[in-house]
């Protein structure tokens, strides 16, 4: 119960290793107070889920073993641990990281080990995520929000390493989906847009959408791109073809890079916004 877990966290400061692979967790909340604002008017009880807060703040716990029988990830579930120089294992069967369920930890040495039958990664579930981990996204995730969103000035998801690849169910980006990955270098590869999405979104609040690279990768669009609202990757590609029925390219997204590839412009844009190409440099 949520009580039992409120027990662990808070009551038990010499807990330091802690194994739920045969626990099955029963009628417990998701409450998801990131989207609902502070209102309880949208809570949930479900079984097989790590509860919202379960965890938050837990300061004591330096290794976790989690129920072979979950599904859910509540939010805030293990916001601000400090599990130290141990693999945190979400097992397979589990589909949803809710909002910050991983978010605020220590930079710690923990290899975190995500599951193939996820399919929701929620807001901020990873923001400012310390755990080391190979960033392999299953083709099963439907839906990831500003799930790997940072800051200015905060050091984002910089332990997460490997090739990126953006899964072929995705059908819409959001503004700070993973502008939280890439500072260090350490993500490579091609960022390939599935079939489906018709934008990028422009920059907001949260961010771009796509990764805050400090290395060169190629991107590539689907035919079904309408509009490139914010890219954020001018500076950082080594290839771009934009494709035919593409009609409208937003604003600065190329302003003061360098690519070392020639760029052609659709027969079917109709609009290009204010500084698009200022001081950028396209070869031919």
């Amino acid at each position: 119960t949520e009580a039992d877990f409120a027990l662990m966290r808070d009551e038990m400061p010499e807990l330091h290793h802690l194994n739920l692979k045969e626990v099955k967790v029963k009628h417990v909340c998701y409450y998801d107070g990131w989207l609902d604002h502070g209102s309880h008017d949208n809570d949930l009880y479900m079984d097989d889920m790590i509860p919202t807060n379960a965890f938050y703040g837990n300061k004591s716990i330096r290794s976790l073993i989690l129920p072979l029988s979950l599904k859910h990830l509540g939010t805030n579930c293990f916001r601000e641990m400090r599990l130290m120089y141990s693999t945190l294992e979400i097992p397979e069967g589990v589909t949803l990281i809710g909002s910050g369920a991983l978010s605020y930890n220590e930079y710690n040495g923990v290899e975190l080990i995500l599951p193939n039958t996820l399919d929701s990664i929620c807001d901020a579930a990873f923001h400012n995520c310390g755990y080391k981990c190979e960033l392999k996204l299953s083709d099963n995730i439907s839906y990831i929000g500003n799930a790997f969103y940072t800051n200015t000035g905060e050091l984002g998801c910089e332990n997460f390493y490997g090739v990126f690849h953006l899964p072929s169910k995705i059908k819409t980006l959001v503004p700070g989906m993973f502008n939280g990955l890439g500072r260090t270098g350490k993500i490579t590869g091609t960022i390939e847009l599935p079939q489906g999405i018709t934008e990028t979104p422009d920059y907001n609040y949260w961010g771009s959408w796509a990764p805050n690279l400090t290395n060169r990768i190629e991107l590539i669009l689907p035919s079904s791109m309408k509009r490139v609202g914010d890219l954020s990757l001018g500076a950082y590609l080594t290839k771009l073809q934009l494709n035919e029925g593409l009609e409208e390219i937003g604003y600065g997204n190329f302003s003061n890079g360098s690519a070392p590839f020639p760029l052609h412009l659709p027969s079917t844009l109709r609009s290009i916004g204010s500084d698009c190409f200022s001081g950028c440099g396209f070869e031919g």
